[in-house]
């Protein structure tokens, strides 16, 4: 190796290595701690892992299942359970966002098919807004409006409506099995509603 080389490839190395520790660095929430969440957040860092993964969409037409399918989303009866299977795929990492639109709780639990005695579980859950209670929508529509009950109506049923909160499963190469349980508790005989996206 000539001499501009071996410089060349010290001036990488120590470059990487800045980066790096500065990555690190920014993670750091307590003296000697590092907190991988704001590790992962870091402009860096993410930079870095998308050279080195090759991260992509889960397509969620190629998934096969054994429940009720409505385009993009699933529908489970409370208390029943549906499976979903994720073949293979090229990317090194695919992902999809799962959002409970219909019903109150469900749950996911997604097992690898390279370990199958690890199983990840999480729960969907609708989300509320605070400030209007549930029943405010039909109160807040039956006030008197210049323009009618109808905007008052849909403004407090947009506060007080249920649009599950988000969870983002990421899929490694390998694929796996996601379960979806409804377990709606509500007290009523109603079906959960999973987007998948």
């Amino acid at each position: 190796m000539t001499r501009p080389k071996v410089v060349l490839v010290v001036l990488v190395l120590t470059a990487v290595l800045f980066a790096v520790g500065l990555g690190l660095g920014v993670g750091r929430n307590d003296p000697g701690k590092v907190d991988l969440r704001q590790l992962r957040q870091n402009a860096l860092v993410k930079a870095a892992e998308g050279m080195f993964v090759k991260k992509e969409k889960l397509d969620v037409t190629r998934l096969t299942t054994d429940g009720r399918r409505e385009g993009n989303a699933m529908i489970i009866e409370q208390g029943a359970t549906c499976r979903l299977d994720i073949p293979p795929g090229d990317a090194d990492v695919r992902s999809v966002t799962l959002r409970l639109t219909q019903g109150n709780r469900a749950t996911l639990a997604f097992r690898a098919n390279d370990s199958p005695e690890m199983t990840l579980k999480q729960p969907l859950e609708a989300w509320t807004k605070p400030g209007l209670p549930a029943w405010g929508a039909s109160a807040v529509g039956l006030l008197a409006s210049p323009h009618g009950p109808g905007p008052l109506l849909a403004v407090s049923a947009l506060a007080a409506g249920r649009t599950g909160e988000p969870v983002e499963l990421q899929v490694f190469r390998q694929g796996g099995t996601l379960s979806l349980t409804c377990e709606d508790g509500s007290g009523q005989p109603r079906a959960c509603r999973v987007v998948l996206e």
